[in-house]
């Protein structure tokens, strides 16, 4: 992407990713566009045709790109367009050739047309429309000329002016490189194209007070586009090939035979054998209908190779994703794409685009894959990267209900976006995708949606000599308490785990549907004795794909009624766990309260007044209306630092390059005094820590609290838990805050009690403030919650360890940051 000034290079940057930035003589800067993933190489060529023309050329030599687009503000031309307008130069004309004598000057009309795929890309962005929906106005398209030029056109009545109405009438906008950049990309064989975004109207009111405004604007608009055209325009190029020869389809094939390995164990521990898979019937849009077999071939035929699987709580749609991903690994040829099954429980497309998603999942859950491979554009990349990029990799998308409602729309958008070859399936229910509009849905997909099981092909499910009273029943009595209780793949795969893992008789369920029950008392039952097969009392053979919990029925039971019970809203919200012990939140207010007043007593008079100021002030911090009125914010949600990705890289690497120039400098300059003064090296060593110290505090301090906030690279704040996406990662963070924010009073103590009111008031002083930044966290309470729970027996020490594990065992699913029950049946039951 070409840009010509600083403002329109940034508002391309700003849209960039794993950014290899400009150094030195280098004047590109390479990564890849936030929301599609394509790799681009971006500079700022300067003003003028003729610069303009020489980067092209430079560009196209060094990386032989696919396209080439001209990006950035110009000059509108006519009435009718406005200041943030886009135009997608569909002729360019060069505006000065010709010849000048005594009767003046004769235009020769010289132009270029833009590349057709090109032009037809930007064509669907703009029929689209979605590419402008975080612009702060909907600027209008424009596909018309423009005119290049060799000077900055600010009037209607000037001689270029003249000309351009006299020659160029259909022309829109004037700007100073089009033309040298279109010619460049012609003479190599390059599809080009040229995207402005109209910052002034050249009709003399151009004014640097209103550039400061309108070429931000323009730049931003034109850029947010061309990214739209981008990533329309790959998506119709063929997926690169990997050669043969370069190991990568050999990492293929290992990735193949550990997906395979880990599926074949999940789907054993599901009881999903080949001799008996559960018959879950589906239909398609089309009207086709299939069984739980018939999936792999119904795939197969898809035109586009992209799937929506659809179906209730416990309709058997990830064994069906399972059963998918295995049936593909069966029929692919060495290089063909891997299927992969990702949970999108841990996506936030507003954080991640779904590339960097998918490379990070690679990562962790086949570090073998983050080994770097070597890289054109100036960087190494990993093997997760190369093979995401390439398309190599088939996304399953698993639990699209997991995703926050309010960006389900930005994940199937980006989903969307995918580049065409690349298979992808998603699965979710019902509910959570019937709320979509029609132009929100994942494009070009087939979808199906799993049917309740029947009594016969419950029957066909539970297979062999030990079945055989159950299978009876639901045959000959289909409309029986027991056929109602196992309509659907959930109870089916209870039943099957319950009996043949625990190895109870089916005959104890058969005589149980044949007494006076309810179909919900059947079902309650399977329920308990799930829990005891989930956690058994005795050890058993672990395969691929098992959890790793070792936890009990008796301990289990106990903790999950808990849960049950005692969580609000029906979720276990790991920041709420306080409120399960009386009195708890009150005493952590207290403690705020209370070591920031002994910390601010004893530092000005003694530790007597000390203790009677953190009574005082922790009695007041108790009541959180006292904490309201103090203007504090709420303790009980979890905080984050809030960074800028790019931003932060930029800050960090000054910050870093800053404190240890500073560092160095005062330490050579106290070096040199004290030899000088033939000072003692106890001396300089004590005045060096304490030099160092203030100076690593102060940036950090300065850094997190005072610049994030102007550089937008990092601040603290409030954790929107509607769009946090898992409860390890708002933990991580909120945690990092209150260590973060801890150690940055504690790194002060030394140059403070050294240099200001010494050791004695600046230890109480500084501690005081840490800790009472420490313990007004959401993070400090859970742990102290998690103490007294746990030794009370009433949950386990590993509390998320055992929350994942229960995922793991099918008791609970992961929504956003909470955890929740997977069926309510199961927590109702627990909460008994």
């Amino acid at each position: 992407m070409i840009t010509a000034l600083k403002i329109e290079y940034e508002a391309v940057r700003c849209l960039m990713t794993n950014v290899h930035e400009r150094t030195g003589t280098d004047v590109f800067t390479t990564g890849e566009l936030a929301d599609s993933g394509r790799r681009i190489a971006l500079v700022e060529s300067g003003m003028y045709n003729v610069t303009a023309a020489a980067r092209t050329q430079e560009a196209i030599d060094r990386f032989s790109p696919v396209a080439i687009l001209l990006v950035g503000v110009a000059g509108g031309l006519r009435d009718d367009i406005r200041i943030g307008d886009v135009v997608v130069g569909t002729k360019i004309y060069a505006l000065h050739p010709g010849k000048e004598d005594d009767s003046g000057v004769r235009t020769r009309l010289e132009s270029l047309k833009p590349n057709e795929n090109l032009r037809q890309s930007a064509a669907n962005v703009d029929g689209d429309g979605t590419w402008s929906a975080t612009l702060s106005m909907r600027p209008t398209v424009h596909f018309k000329p423009i005119v290049s030029g060799d000077r900055v056109l600010n009037s209607r009545h000037s001689e270029s002016a003249r000309l351009i109405a006299e020659n160029f009438s259909d022309a829109y906008a004037i700007d100073l490189e089009s033309y040298g950049v279109a010619e460049a990309a012609h003479l190599k064989g390059v599809p080009a194209l040229t995207v402005r975004g109209i910052s002034d109207l050249a009709d003399g009111n151009k004014r640097p007070a209103t550039d400061v405004v309108d070429q931000p604007l323009a730049a931003a608009n034109a850029a947010q586009f061309a990214a739209a055209v981008i990533a329309g325009f790959v998506s119709v190029l063929p997926r690169p090939k990997i050669p043969p020869d370069d190991g990568v389809l050999a990492v293929m094939a290992d990735l193949a035979q550990a997906v395979h390995v880990k599926w074949t164990g999940i789907q054993r521990r599901r009881a999903v054998d080949p001799r008996t898979p559960m018959a879950v019937r589906w239909t398609a849009s089309g009207g086709r209908t299939g069984r739980f077999k018939d999936i792999g071939g119904f795939f197969a035929q898809a035109p586009d190779h992209r799937l929506v699987i659809r179906g209730g709580p416990g309709s058997g749609k990830t064994t069906m994703a399972g059963e998918l991903v295995l049936d593909v690994l069966e029929r692919r040829a060495p290089e063909d794409s891997v299927p992969v099954l990702f949970s999108l429980g841990t996506w936030d497309p507003t954080k991640q685009t779904l590339h960097q998603w998918l490379v990070d999942e690679l990562h962790r859950s086949h570090p073998g894959l983050g080994a770097r491979l070597p890289s054109r554009l100036g960087e190494r990349r990993t093997i997760a990267e190369a093979l995401v990029h390439a398309g190599s990799i088939f996304p399953v998308l698993d639990g699209f209900e997991s995703i926050p409602p309010p960006v389900r729309v930005a994940a199937v958008a980006a989903i969307n976006r995918l580049q065409n070859g690349c298979s992808v399936v998603l699965t979710s229910r019902t509910s959570a995708y019937d709320e979509l509009g029609s132009d929100e849905k994942l494009s070009g997909a087939e979808e199906i949606v799993l049917e309740p099981l029947r009594p016969d092909d419950v029957a066909d499910y539970l297979s062999g000599d030990r079945w055989r009273k159950v299978r009876s029943a639901l045959i000959d009595t289909p409309g029986s308490k027991l056929a109602e209780a196992l309509d659907s793949p959930l109870m089916a795969w209870l039943a099957r785990e319950v009996h043949d893992v625990q190895r109870r008789h089916p005959d104890e369920l058969y005589a149980r549907s044949t007494e006076d029950v309810s179909v919900q008392d059947i079902k309650k039952g399977l329920v308990d004795a799930f829990i005891e097969a989930a956690y058994p009392e005795y050890p058993v053979d672990r395969h691929a794909g098992a959890p790793v919990g070792n936890w009990k029925a008796r301990q289990t039971r106990r903790w999950l009624r808990f849960l049950a019970s005692k969580v609000r809203r029906d979720a276990i919200e790991w920041w709420r766990l306080d409120a399960t012990v009386p009195g708890l939140a009150v005493l952590c207010r207290f403690l705020v309260g209370a070591t920031l007043g002994f910390g601010m007593g004893t530092a000005m008079t003694d530790v007597t007044a000390g203790l009677v100021t953190a009574v005082i002030l922790g009695a007041l911090a108790a009541s959180e209306r006292f904490l309201r009125f103090a203007g504090v914010g709420d303790l009980s949600t979890p905080h984050t630092f809030r960074f800028g990705r790019e931003e932060l890289k930029r800050d960090l690497g000054s910050m870093m390059l800053t404190l240890l120039i500073g560092t160095a400098g005062f330490a050579l300059l106290l070096f040199g005094f004290f030899v000088g003064v033939g000072g003692s090296w106890r001396n300089f060593a004590v005045v060096a820590v304490a030099v160092t110290s203030m100076i690593a505090g102060l940036v950090l301090l300065g850094w997190l609290f005072l610049h994030g906030r102007k550089s937008k690279s990092a601040t603290v704040t409030t954790i929107d838990v509607s769009h946090a996406i898992s409860p390890s990662s708002t933990l991580r963070d909120d945690r990092n805050v209150a260590v973060i924010g801890l150690a940055t009073f504690l790194v002060l103590l030394v140059p403070v009690g050294l240099f200001t009111i010494g050791f004695a008031s600046a230890v109480p002083l500084a501690g005081g403030f840490g800790l009472a930044f420490f313990f007004g966290s959401a993070y400090f309470r859970f742990c102290v919650a998690r103490v007294v729970l746990a030794a009370g027996g009433r949950l386990p020490w590993r509390l998320m360890t055992f929350l994942r594990d229960a995922a793991d065992r099918h008791m609970m699913q992961q929504v956003g940051a909470v955890h929740q029950f997977r069926h309510d049946l199961m927590r109702e039951r627990l909460r008994g």
